[in-house]
């Protein structure tokens, strides 16, 4: 301990060095605290039960995108092409909050802006995030 305060006063690397400790400490307590929030939030949500009303549609065509990677072995960059399909999904308000599912093509055609639909979601207990699990 008296290594730390004898750094603390040594001006100035030592009080330097001592103050970035005291961040990287503190950034370290925030980023567990964070952590134990979220997981708290999200881990074993129990289900519910509800309707919700379609608020848009959206369609997204078939597309691809490539994202470079670093070889290790060799140091170059490689493309990785990513193939994404066709996608339908419908943006839901379930109360005040909204949330987005995909859906499959026909049930995304048989259904309009303003629809009521039967779901399943799960809604966070801290940060209150509405998560649609199944629709219709």
């Amino acid at each position: 301990m008296d290594y730390l305060i004898n750094m603390a006063l040594s001006w100035p690397i030592g009080t330097i060095l001592f103050v970035i400790m005291v961040i990287a400490c503190a950034a370290a307590i925030m980023s567990v605290a964070v952590l134990l929030l979220l997981a708290g939030d999200f881990w074993f949500p129990s289900k519910k039960l509800g309707d919700g009303v379609i608020q848009k549609k959206k369609f997204t065509p078939a597309h691809s995108d490539t994202v470079y990677t670093r070889d290790i072995a060799t140091g170059l960059r490689m493309p990785n092409t990513i193939f994404h399909g066709d996608n339908w999904s419908f943006e839901v308000q379930i109360g005040q909050k909204m949330s987005s599912i995909s859906v499959s093509e026909a049930y995304y055609n048989e259904r309009n802006i303003g629809d009521t639909v039967p779901l399943t979601y799960t809604k966070g207990r801290f940060i209150r995030d509405i998560c649609i699990k199944t629709i219709g």
